[in-house]
């Protein structure tokens, strides 16, 4: 599905961005894989935790660019409502769709609200509690590469969000 087309309606929009959160096998990478036998973690639960971030990514990148104008908000409402449907289909969707709230919570208090900072720079500290979702005990190695997979996966995120918002101008 092409996000970044300048005709799509709002639902259209919203829904390839919750397309976009689902974290395909390829996405994951066979050091993940390694690394979540290593350290004793379900994959899963890691493809939830990934699924989570990109969707605080998406929450995030539209406040960012489009802010609290009516556009913004019924992307955003949009996108809840899609998640919030898909989520009825079974109690384990439901769990994920209100672990999706306190994600973005969690999220959304380490998030710098000065607008004159980098995203770089305000969201620095996201990888780190991503990392510290998984659980267990990881050591320094491991937990540094799993706050540089959630860098990555929430930057692609949010430049893929915001070029398709850009798009729409």
């Amino acid at each position: 599905m092409n996000c970044c087309s300048k005709d799509r309606s709002t639902l259209d929009l919203a829904q390839s961005f919750f397309d976009l959160i689902k974290p395909a096998d390829s996405d994951l990478g066979e050091s993940n894989d390694d690394r979540l036998a290593q350290n004793g973690f379900d994959e899963a639960k890691f493809k939830d935790e990934i699924r989570y971030l990109r969707a605080f990514a998406v929450h995030y990148s539209t406040c960012e660019t489009l802010g609290e104008s009516p556009e913004g908000n019924g992307l955003r409402t949009a996108f809840m409502r899609i998640w919030d449907k898909a989520s009825r289909t079974s109690a384990a969707s439901m769990d994920s769709y209100n672990e999706f709230f306190k994600r973005i919570q969690l999220y959304a208090s380490l998030v710098s609200t000065d607008s004159s900072i980098p995203r770089a720079q305000a969201t620095d500290r996201i990888p780190g509690k991503f990392a510290e979702l998984l659980g267990g005990n990881l050591d320094s190695s491991s937990r540094a590469h799993f706050a540089t997979c959630a860098a990555v996966h929430f930057n692609s995120t949010c430049t893929v969000v915001a070029e398709a918002l850009k798009k729409r101008k």
